[in-house]
């Protein structure tokens, strides 16, 4: 139940940048530089909106897990989603920068495969490598430790430091890129 979360919150997360690709290219984007709203509050609401779609989605395949015999505590329920929320902070900067950088009907497919590969790699879809320099590549990937967020959490442990450094690292990689798309755009509209 959990890997199939992190890969619906994949999803949800990356989502928003086809809608900012779809405003772009029907000049929508252009349309904001004109208006009073300055551009950091534009960046804020297209986060906020990125983890409102993302709490749907995981409130629906709680739901199923619970149907299916899933047990857990509240605080485990909450513990997850903050882990998943934080977790997907790359994603969510993915999404904006392939929102800016990629044409309105591309950015689905860089979507797929962005979230795919990753999800597949992190084994949201069952463990590709249990050992080895490939188990070690995986783990830089912030999808694996996505998926390991639910196992800690329903295993009363605590989500490993690498686990936070990969996931801060990835956002701290994606973020200019999104901020330096997102003021490509506005420097052209």
């Amino acid at each position: 139940m959990t890997a199939m979360a992190a890969y619906g919150g994949m999803w949800a997360a990356i989502t928003p940048g086809g809608r900012i690709s779809v405003d772009r290219s029907k000049g929508w984007i252009r349309q904001l530089r004109i208006t009073p709203l300055r551009v950091r509050t534009e960046v804020v609401a297209k986060v906020l909106t990125a983890d409102l779609m993302v709490l749907p989605t995981l409130a629906l395949l709680y739901l199923a897990g619970a149907s299916l015999g899933v047990r857990l505590d509240a605080a485990q329920w909450f513990e997850i989603t903050g882990l998943l929320l934080l977790g997907l902070a790359p994603f969510v900067a993915a999404g904006i920068a392939f929102g800016h950088l990629i044409p309105a009907d591309a950015t689905g497919i860089a979507d797929a495969g962005f979230v795919v590969v990753l999800a597949l790699l992190g084994g949201a879809f069952g463990r590709l490598f249990t050992a080895g320099i490939m188990l070690t590549i995986v783990k830089l990937l912030p999808s694996y430790w996505l998926v390991q967020a639910g196992k800690t959490v329903a295993g009363s442990g605590s989500w490993p430091a690498e686990g936070w450094i990969v996931v801060v690292v990835w956002t701290l990689c994606l973020t200019p890129l999104a901020a330096f798309a997102c003021q490509r755009d506005t420097a052209t509209g």
